[in-house]
């Protein structure tokens, strides 16, 4: 689960760890087989709405371009097949299941490691991190009379100023200039004292 996005999952860790696999499908079997017994002895069953979630996030899964933001609905369904398989491990051997936490909290520790470290340097860029501290030290440090030119070289980034800013809903919505509403995708000239589409 690894789609080779910066932004998506920590590299060489993706969004879940290899080590689950096994309890990913072991989990499925079993799952599929005590939610056909619930159904063979027509008892309404709270496997089912999972069964269909899942079923259902694999279908957008299918229909999209491959990328975690895109199918993130199959997680839930997913962590919760996992834990069904560890859970069918703890109930055979208190020892291998205890191994298995003891595998998680390493992989957990490794990836708190990167995610702090190695992961936050790379990341950083892809979310404008320089950008809003530049916005932010504009806006506070600018006169209140002065028109804040805004670099608009990063996808819509009046999302960042209004983030950093935590600027008035009132004021925006009294004064932003939206060219074309019937767009998609808002561009926005300008609001208040801020004025986008300026080329860098």
């Amino acid at each position: 689960f690894n789609d080779r996005e910066t932004q998506s999952s920590v590299k060489d860790i993706g969004t879940v760890y290899a080590f689950s696999i096994p309890f990913l499908f072991i989990g499925l079997i079993l799952f599929i087989r005590d939610l056909w017994r619930d159904l063979r002895d027509k008892q309404i069953s709270a496997r089912m709405p999972i069964l269909l979630w899942l079923i259902a996030a694999l279908g957008v899964a299918v229909l999209s371009w491959p990328a975690v933001h895109r199918m993130n609905l199959v997680f839930f369904p997913i962590i919760l097949l996992i834990a069904y398989g560890v859970h069918a491990v703890w109930l055979k051997s208190n020892v291998v299941f205890a191994v298995i936490v003891l595998v998680y909290l390493g992989l957990f520790v490794r990836f708190e490691k990167v995610y702090f470290t190695e992961y936050a340097e790379e990341v950083g860029s892809f979310f404008f991190e320089s950008y809003t501290d530049a916005v932010g030290y504009a806006y506070k440090h600018a006169d209140a009379s002065h028109t804040l030119y805004v670099s608009d070289n990063l996808n819509q980034p009046y999302i960042h100023v209004l983030f950093i800013t935590k600027y008035d809903v009132r004021e925006y919505i009294s004064t932003v200039d939206i060219p074309s509403r019937n767009d998609a995708f808002h561009i926005l000239t300008s609001f208040g004292r801020f004025v986008f589409a300026v080329q860098t």
